[in-house]
């Protein structure tokens, strides 16, 4: 993908100037950095659902339906099982948690209301109470595997800071 400043850069030319080779210019200037970037970029992206990938495997916890590797829904897995995360009481100590667990740096948000979409399946942990010390939502303080009084409705989410 064409980074945004290169297309703002064509755009400003074409609404300045509106000249055919100021247009030509821009178009080869594009064209020449997704040949020069296209491997090192996909690259990154492959490398970077790798890690993640690695992780979530490591760990059992993944994030569902965000807009980058580092937000979406939480979804934990238990005795092998894949389930979401109840959003009562959930805070930012309980998604810097998982932001850290997922080696994503720190918390920016703590989601509710299935902000990232409605899971599906088990409804693994409720009412998860982290310090925000802990190295995996596994050892916050919450009410047993499965038992909750929820629904997807209250899906709980993270926004990580991608570091």
């Amino acid at each position: 993908m064409v980074p945004t400043c290169v297309l703002e850069e064509w755009r400003f030319f074409m609404m300045e100037f509106g000249e055919l080779c100021v247009m030509m210019v821009g178009i080869y200037q594009m064209l020449q950095w997704c040949v020069d970037n296209w491997a090192v970029v996909l690259l990154k992206r492959q490398r970077a659902k790798l890690i993640l990938g690695e992780v979530q495997d490591k760990y059992d916890i993944r994030l569902v339906n965000g807009i980058n590797l580092c937000s979406g829904r939480v979804e934990i897995r238990h005795n092998g099982v894949w389930g979401t995360v109840c959003d009562n009481g959930w805070d930012l100590s309980d998604a810097a948690v998982v932001c850290r667990q997922l080696g994503c740096g720190a918390a920016k948000e703590a989601k509710s209301k299935a902000y990232f979409g409605k899971g599906s399946g088990r409804i693994w942990l409720d009412n998860v109470a982290c310090t925000g010390k802990e190295t995996t939502l596994k050892n916050c303080s919450a009410s047993s595997w499965g038992k909750n009084k929820c629904g997807h409705h209250k899906d709980a989410g993270v926004i990580c800071q991608c570091e």
